[in-house]
């Protein structure tokens, strides 16, 4: 039962209907969300009606777990314009597709925007094994933005990667991604946007095979990982015209058994084959079998290389 006081307390804690509350714990029981901002905290009780009225300066909360499903406007399940904090307070947003049948969208979008800010939050798509068409693409997406910073945020089984950065400048402390459909947790890439990007991992588990990698081919000062997540760059073989494969891009991973069968520890590439990786050997190159695989009776190792 709610304690609905006739005259406005000193704190503004009200709901979306003008009715003001004793306190807030009462006010956040009945509700699924909340504003906070320089007028005050006014309560929801839908997440979505939350956020029709989000606005610059807000603080948006999510008091329940919620399933949402896209709305008919907008690029995303979820719009943050700049200057907002997406405050989960451990709770979950599951992206609803069952009865949507329009393009695919990411569920958080960051677009345009600045000193936006995404915490204490699970985000779950709608990817699985055997989902024959997913309409979750990221779970979050930050598209042309600056000074994005995600923390203590868990995202698992979307349509693509977790975390999609194009470019925009994100810090990311306390990240976990996982049971991605690319089995991608991380891409970064200029995007065609004006922002040069920038990714800086601080802490977190990124669990799928691939963990991080983008199709940039100058990456200084790009990508950043903190010391503790045990990720170290890999240039990788192939090209960016094979239809599948590692395709030349960069990734970062803790173990490049993750991404191929050899490694050549000289060059610092990782391919999917130990045929492919001895083609590509020099004289005086290492190369690393890291994970059982089956040479053709053919196969020679060139002169003058380590296997």
């Amino acid at each position: 039962m709610f304690v609905v006081q006739s005259a406005p307390p000193a704190n503004s804690i009200r709901d979306d209907e003008g009715n003001y509350y004793e306190n807030e714990e009462i006010a956040a029981a009945g509700s699924v969300a909340s504003i906070m901002n320089d007028n005050g905290t006014t309560y929801y009780a839908s997440f979505e009606a939350a956020m029709e009225k989000v606005t610059e300066g807000d603080t948006l909360n999510l008091w329940k777990d919620v399933r949402l499903a896209p709305q008919d406007s907008g690029d995303d399940f979820i719009n943050l314009p700049s200057n907002v904090t997406l405050n989960g307070n451990g709770k979950t947003i599951t992206a609803d597709t069952s009865n949507w049948s329009g393009e695919d969208r990411h569920v958080i979008g960051i677009d345009n925007a600045a000193d936006v800010t995404v915490q204490n939050l699970k985000i779950v798509g709608d990817y699985t094994e055997d989902a024959d068409d997913p309409k979750v693409k990221a779970g979050i997406h930050a598209f042309n933005s600056t000074d994005v910073t995600i923390l203590d945020v868990e995202i698992t089984n979307c349509g693509t990667v977790g975390l999609q950065i194009n470019g925009s400048t994100v810090t990311a402390t306390e990240l976990d991604i996982g049971e991605s459909g690319w089995s991608c947790s991380v891409n970064v890439d200029d995007g065609n946007a004006t922002v040069t990007p920038k990714f800086t991992f601080n802490s977190g588990t990124l669990s799928d095979d691939v963990q991080i990698y983008t199709e940039l081919t100058d990456v200084t000062n790009v990508i950043t990982v903190g010391a503790g997540t045990g990720l170290k760059p890999v240039n990788s073989g192939g090209n960016s015209g094979d239809p599948t494969g590692l395709k030349g891009f960069l990734y970062y991973t803790d173990d490049p058994a993750k991404l191929g069968e050899a490694y050549n520890a000289t060059t610092n590439t990782v391919y999917e084959t130990v045929e492919e990786a001895l083609e590509k050997a020099q004289p005086g190159d290492t190369v690393e079998v890291v994970k059982d695989a089956t040479l053709d009776t053919g196969d020679t190792i060139p002169e003058n290389v380590t296997l």
